[in-house]
């Protein structure tokens, strides 16, 4: 039979709750399940997180030594680690200085720009296969690391389909490679 917590019940369990005292020990006191008890404190907005609830327990004795020294470690804010926090910023191993200011230029206005500009210049048209109404691609006809001068002239741009952009000598890669093999020619 399930039985309900009385109002007056209901603020004395709180404030023992508060004081300290576990659900289990409130459960063989007021005769109620733990979870109630607990649904109760999640109501009232004071439920325990667990590392609270564990820290309670070490100190009441209720854990054994191992779970005490973990505990203890986390009390330490030198030696508390946490891999979201740790691993930010310069402390990535990963990180790049200045990497948003090489990957941002292609996400400007002044892209988004250049490209509408291609397009409308070309008449949304890809000027290879002359195919209309499907994918484009603003292709840079001097690679945009080539020349930083070159980048947004209207000129240096081409309206192409994605597959006819796949066919050209400095798309993706392959003007990484091209970059690498003319400086081994000039060696």
């Amino acid at each position: 039979m399930r039985r309900v917590i009385k109002p007056e019940e209901e603020s004395e369990l709180v404030w023992r709750y508060v004081m300290g005292e576990s659900p289990a020990d409130l459960s063989v006191l007021y005769g109620h399940k733990r979870t109630t008890i607990r649904a109760l404190m999640g109501r009232k907005g004071v439920l325990r997180t667990p590392s609270e609830s564990a820290l309670l327990a070490v100190e009441r004795g209720k854990k054994d030594r191992s779970i005490k020294a973990l505990v203890a470690l986390t009390k330490r804010p030198d030696v508390r680690w946490h891999p979201a926090k740790s691993q930010k910023g310069e402390d990535n191993p990963r990180y790049k200085k200045d990497r948003n200011l090489v990957k941002r230029p292609r996400k400007s206005y002044e892209h988004a720009d250049w490209r509408r500009k291609v397009f409308e210049r070309d008449d949304y048209t890809c000027q290879d296969c002359g195919e209309k109404g499907i994918k484009l691609s603003a292709h840079h006809i001097v690679g945009w690391k080539e020349d930083e001068n070159l980048r947004y002239e209207l000129s240096n741009g081409k309206t192409l389909c994605h597959e006819c952009h796949k066919k050209t000598d400095n798309y993706g890669w392959r003007a990484a490679n091209m970059r690498t093999q003319d400086v081994s020619i000039c060696q």
